[in-house]
């Protein structure tokens, strides 16, 4: 039975006792006991920002969004500016690669190469 397994979402609890299931807002909360593999200290951040427009579902103030998390990230001293890689389809963005697949998968390569 789903319900009761781990992948029960959060219910209200006369829900969660109806359908069978777990509310796990009434169990304890455990930390995560941390990875278990060497950190090495590299570290990279991919943020991506776009709007898709022209389409039947443009969603405008994403490369805004995505500029504001690049600049929270630095400011914030999580990343330095040259451990971030943003993604938009403005050209005053610089970015490296244009935001479609072929674009994504060299995204991604950048992020995990030199993976600890």
């Amino acid at each position: 039975n789903l319900l009761s397994s781990n992948l029960t979402p959060l219910l209200p609890r006369r829900a969660a006792q109806q359908l069978g299931g777990t509310n796990f807002a009434d169990e304890p909360y455990v930390p995560y006991p941390g990875p278990r593999y060497h950190l090495t200290g590299r570290k990279k951040a991919l943020v991506m920002g776009l709007t898709y427009d022209g389409s039947t579902s443009p969603m405008p103030g994403c490369v805004n969004d995505a500029r504001a998390v690049k600049k929270c990230l630095i400011d914030h001293e999580y990343f330095k500016a040259n451990e971030i890689l943003l993604i938009t389809e403005k050209p005053e963005d610089n970015s490296p690669v244009y935001p479609d697949k072929s674009g994504f998968l060299k995204c991604l390569h950048w992020l995990v190469d030199d993976a600890a």
